[in-house]
């Protein structure tokens, strides 16, 4: 008997996974973002014997099989849409806050290490201060702000 009769004559008696008897349904669900769960559901209810479909096991065959389903999803070309956001912007307040970053950078080039006592001292006071008002705000009757 030579090796082409034997080939011709017998199958392989392998064993196949049942997700690669299924490898081009499997891919096409997960490609149109279907979950692993209902991939399985599928395959249970498509197969004969249901024996080894389960998450874990299509988990570990699309490990294996990785390379193949992003090959796939690079072959197919995504549509995508840009969207430019419109935003009006007052030059006034880009002004006001250019400014207000320009004086915080300029605060901040002198670091800690490099104050001398009193400014350290007038410092932890200015934080202090701030962190009181933002806990403690001044109650409306105390503001001198006039109001006709």
């Amino acid at each position: 008997m030579s090796l082409e009769e034997f080939l011709t004559n017998n199958e392989p008696n392998k064993k196949k996974s049942i997700f690669e008897k299924h490898r081009d349904t499997v891919f096409m669900l997960l490609e149109k973002e279907y979950s692993q769960k209902q991939v399985i559901e599928y395959l249970r209810s498509v197969s004969k014997n249901k024996t080894g479909i389960t998450d874990s096991n299509l988990s570990k065959w699309l490990k294996r099989n990785k390379t193949k389903l992003q090959e796939k999803r690079q072959s197919v070309p995504e549509k995508s849409i840009l969207i430019k956001p419109t935003i009006k912007v007052d030059s006034s307040d880009v002004a006001a806050q250019k400014q207000q970053k320009e004086s915080k950078t300029i605060q901040k080039e002198k670091s800690y290490h490099e104050m001398t006592e009193a400014e350290r001292r007038e410092e932890t006071k200015k934080s202090l201060h701030e962190a009181a008002m933002t806990m403690y705000p001044k109650p409306a009757y105390l503001d001198n702000t006039n109001k006709e």
